[in-house]
């Protein structure tokens, strides 16, 4: 948390920050969705002590994270014609 002058600069900080969403299969946060999310998804899968974006981790946006976030986020790394998020 920055340290704020005043109480209208500290409310605009928790806005923003509040209104930034996770972006669905990065979850490291680094801004990429790549081979370094996929691996933290797989250890996260085997329960390993990892810490990862939660929300980011639901590819699929289904509510749970298990393999099929897995598997959907392998086929968006290897450029499949597939989205990552909410699905149709």
């Amino acid at each position: 948390t920055p340290s704020c002058r005043t109480f209208e600069i500290c409310l605009k900080f928790e806005r923003s920050a509040l209104s930034i969403p996770s972006r669905y299969g990065d979850l490291n946060g680094d801004d990429k969705i790549n081979l370094l999310d996929l691996i933290a998804l797989r250890k996260h899968l085997a329960k390993w002590s990892i810490e990862i974006d939660m929300n980011a981790a639901d590819c699929n946006a289904d509510g749970n994270i298990n393999l099929l976030d897995l598997i959907l986020m392998r086929k968006y790394l290897a450029k499949w014609n597939v989205t990552l998020g909410p699905q149709k």
